[in-house]
């Protein structure tokens, strides 16, 4: 009879586990919109560049991401120039000796900063290449100075994550 008994709450909770997984929930409901498709840059963060006076150019490479739980949505994103006002707040504020800013866009070029991720598309390249050698004649001609270039995802539609949003790039 226990025998019995067993066979029969291992057939009920068999059938629960079985009619359950056939539910027709959509997995989507479970997830707000807003984990549907998000981006971020992949190795976010500060990154140090040492440039040599012997190289042309130096080339890095940014890579932006789509993720989510939907991963065949469409997703637009742009990754821009921060402000100086950033450079100002976020470095020269905690009273440095040396002064932090923005190389200026004619020592870089960015092959393309605006990218559009198709159904199947999950990661996009930036290819960043700096002028090596004026970028050196520059920072030669003032100690005091020092050149980064802050970067940030961006995004009017859709969700970015804001912990893996910027790559900071300083040049040494």
């Amino acid at each position: 009879m226990k025998t019995f008994v067993y066979i029969l709450i291992s057939l009920f909770t068999l059938s629960v586990f079985v009619t359950s997984c056939n539910d027709d929930k959509d997995l989507q409901s479970y997830f707000p919109s807003e984990f549907h498709k998000i981006l971020y840059i992949i190795d976010a963060g500060t990154h140090e560049v040492v440039l040599s006076a012997e190289e042309s150019d130096y080339v890095e490479k940014i890579y932006v991401c789509k993720a989510g739980s939907d991963p065949s949505l469409e997703a637009d994103c742009s990754v821009n120039v921060m402000s100086q006002d950033y450079v100002d707040e976020k470095y020269n504020a905690s009273g440095n000796n040396i002064n932090y800013q923005i190389l200026p866009s004619t020592y870089y070029s960015m092959d393309n900063n605006d990218f559009h991720f198709s159904s199947g598309e999950t990661v996009k390249c930036i290819n960043l290449t700096f002028k090596t050698s004026s970028i050196k004649q520059l920072m030669n001609s003032d100690k005091k100075i020092g050149y980064v270039l802050p970067l940030r995802a961006y995004s009017e539609n859709d969700s970015i994550n804001s912990s893996l949003n910027t790559y900071l790039i300083e040049l040494k």
